[in-house]
């Protein structure tokens, strides 16, 4: 019995220095790495270029935006303008649909407008016009298949009559995948 208690003294004992000791490091291949939940990073998309920044801008004399036409609805795959712009690419994203009619202040003598215009893949029920100051259509964009995923310079030759004001007018009826219209500021190429 005395040999008993001895050992059961010896092992508590053991047990008891085993608790003082300091503890072993862990396992680094054992031990599985904190998760932590990072925010997913925002795209960057590329600022357009090509939309004649460098020439002097047609400036705004009223604006009507009717439906889910708002300034700046444009899809960011488009690229980034920085100009004002108006587009059918609001809350809804492409299910927006309405009409955008932006007048605007022609100077003296100018002869051809650049319209940056930016739409979506799916552009069957899309129109886009300038207008003169009689509401009479000057132009009709028609879109190729691929054209006009980004922002790209849409150049118009005005009518031989001196035109004080024109308009921009645009209409988007396709609340599908892919159907949004955006137009920027006109600038006067020459």
């Amino acid at each position: 019995m005395r040999t008993m208690l001895a050992v059961g003294l010896l092992t508590l004992a053991g047990a008891l220095g085993a608790c003082d000791a300091p503890e072993p490091a862990p396992d680094a291949a054992a031990t599985p790495a904190p998760v932590t939940a990072e925010a997913p990073t925002p795209a960057v998309y590329a600022a357009a270029t090509g939309i004649a920044d460098d020439k002097p801008a047609l400036p705004v004399a009223e604006e009507v935006l009717e439906g889910g036409f708002i300034k700046g609805g444009y899809h960011a795959s488009a690229l980034n303008n920085a100009n004002p712009t108006w587009g059918s690419h609001g809350l809804k994203g492409d299910a927006d649909t309405g009409v955008a009619k932006v007048t605007f202040e022609v100077p003296a003598g100018a002869r051809r407008i650049g319209v940056p215009v930016a739409m979506g893949p799916t552009h069957g029920l899309l129109t886009l016009e300038v207008l003169d100051a009689d509401g009479k259509p000057i132009a009709s964009l028609m879109p190729g298949p691929e054209d006009y995923k980004e922002w790209k310079l849409w150049e118009v030759t005005l009518s031989a009559t001196a035109q004080s004001k024109l308009s921009v007018e645009a209409s988007d009826t396709g609340a599908e995948w892919g159907q949004w219209i955006g137009f920027g500021q006109p600038r006067v190429i020459e």
